[in-house]
């Protein structure tokens, strides 16, 4: 399903970030370990683990591991030939490639080819 017409899929952007209370329908468990996320303040990190809605998180800037309520974590988005994971919809779970994106629509290969909206992908840094 096309999350453009998932009845549950409705995202509010604010200065081009999409931020997760306003994905109807995502829950908590969007966060796994290895996405890219950002707080409040805009810094970005990785995931490091996620236990009892706290992720612990390595910030980008300085290195700093901390540790943070899910709530005060927004998904980043990915560019093109970034790895993605899928954070909602039909393929949540989904780990693939973003080869290209068309507006707000991304074309990603998971197990299979797709179109999903950019908004439902998160930015996926496992260690190499």
């Amino acid at each position: 399903m096309d999350a453009h017409r998932n009845p549950i899929f409705r995202p509010k952007q604010t200065n081009n970030q999409t931020h997760i209370d306003d994905l109807v329908g995502v829950d908590d468990d969007w966060v796994v370990p290895y996405l890219e996320v950002s707080d409040q303040k805009k810094r970005r990190g990785v995931v490091l683990s996620v236990a009892h809605r706290v992720a612990r998180l390595q910030f980008e800037s300085g290195g700093d591991v901390v540790q943070m309520e899910v709530d005060n974590l927004a998904p980043v988005k990915p560019a093109k030939n970034d790895r993605i994971y899928v954070i909602l919809g039909d393929h949540k779970g989904e780990i693939g490639m973003l080869l290209n994106i068309e507006g707000q629509d991304g074309i990603v290969r998971t197990p299979e080819w797709n179109i999903l909206s950019i908004d439902t992908l998160c930015k996926y840094s496992p260690p190499e």
